[in-house]
């Protein structure tokens, strides 16, 4: 019978992540659980966050070189030089790895026979193009690390928990990723509603100007504005927070910008997945759902489920788009969503802001309180597992 963990006294774990929105979730979802930290983020957006480089005493890795698209033989001598500069060391003071971002992290770390845990918030096969050869490698390393104990594979989201299935036919826990470091909450004194996020691409650009004009003919004492348009250079999440509300046009499947919408409780108006699947099939507008930035027809390898399910990297298939864009996280959230511009429009006439922010708020928590009894349960298996053993 194993030894039950004490819940103050869960681990330290090594993180290099390329996402500084991962990695500070995980951190402080974590921390409430005792779990102490080897930060060495290799997210190039640093400076929201800490007041230096944490990559900047690494040795080995950096953003560069594992910033390349998964290709067997250069991870794998990645792992090799890793695991002789740290690998005795962590033994002794590593109880896991965590990574998120880029799957292709747990091949840098398994040569130091340490327990890791890969939480996939973006599609596992990495936001850079690879090949189809390499991807079969990249499932062949994943799922060899699971089978013998040493990988523990979670989804931050259902998109990407059905994605990895699709591919593999390995079912793998949902754990969301809460944004629990935000302090602000929606507190609105300003008239303007927002839409966002801030980041686009011009097919983003182009559906925004197309929406303003449309509140501009028909009800322009709605004010839409979108958030680089107020904060040109830079915004705080109180700023945000101010606002009555914020119409979500997203350009990918799970951001954390939505997540932190969500954690501050800020009221959002989000189209249904099939006025998102139209929009997407006639203006491209979710660029970043899968690793190719250009439309394709097809994923690049063939998925073990796809007898029955449709491709999801197909932009073109109006069917295949709108039977994946409903795995997406947000739709299970309480917010507000719409299924035309008219309908938008009178929804933001008539809706009790305050009412919908704290049915968010309230999900917020209860989401939170849940993730950390499923992390106090994969602590334990951890702990477990043939490569486990937390020291106290």
């Amino acid at each position: 019978m194993s030894a039950k963990l004490d819940i103050y006294k869960m681990g330290r774990c090594w993180l290099s992540d390329h996402h500084v929105f991962t990695t500070q979730c995980f951190k402080h979802q974590l921390k409430n659980l005792g779990v102490t930290f080897y930060d060495y983020a290799l997210t190039g957006h640093w400076h929201f966050f800490y007041s230096q480089d944490p990559a900047r005493r690494l040795r080995v890795l950096d953003r560069k070189n594992t910033n390349v698209p998964y290709n067997y033989e250069h991870y794998d001598k990645l792992a090799s030089k890793f695991a002789d500069q740290y690998g005795k060391w962590s033994q002794k003071n590593v109880d896991f790895y965590w990574c998120s971002f880029k799957s292709y992290m747990t091949h840098v770390f398994s040569k130091c026979e340490r327990p890791i845990v890969l939480q996939l918030s973006f599609r596992f096969e990495g936001n850079q193009k690879s090949t189809p050869e390499h991807v079969k490698k990249l499932i062949e390393l994943l799922l060899e690390l699971r089978a013998k104990g040493q990988l523990f594979i979670l989804a931050s989201n259902r998109y990407d928990q059905m994605y990895f299935e699709y591919f593999t036919g390995v079912t793998i826990p949902k754990v969301p990723l809460c944004a629990c470091h935000i302090k602000e909450r929606y507190h609105p004194h300003r008239n303007e509603i927002l839409i966002g996020p801030a980041r686009h691409y011009p097919q983003g650009h182009h559906k925004i100007s197309q929406i303003k004009k449309f509140f501009a003919k028909s009800q322009p004492e709605i004010e839409l504005r979108t958030i680089r348009e107020l904060y040109p250079q830079h915004h705080e999440y109180r700023d945000l927070s101010r606002h009555r509300a914020i119409i979500v046009l997203p350009y990918t499947i799970y951001t954390g910008a939505i997540v932190e919408y969500l954690a501050m409780g800020i009221p959002m108006f989000m189209p249904t997945s099939d006025l998102l699947s139209q929009w997407h099939i006639d203006d491209y507008l979710l660029v970043e759902r899968k690793s190719d930035l250009s439309p394709t027809r097809c994923s690049m390898i063939t998925g073990e489920l796809h007898d029955f399910m449709p491709d999801p990297n197909n932009d073109y298939d109006l069917e295949s788009v709108n039977y994946w864009l409903k795995f997406c996280e947000w739709y299970d959230w309480p917010i507000e969503t719409f299924s035309s511009l008219e309908e938008l429009e009178q929804k933001l006439r008539v809706a009790d802001l305050e009412s919908i922010s704290k049915n968010m708020f309230n999900f917020e928590r209860q989401q939170y309180d849940n993730t950390l009894l499923k992390w106090q349960h994969i602590l334990q298996e951890i702990h477990d597992s043939p490569y486990g053993g937390i020291s106290s």
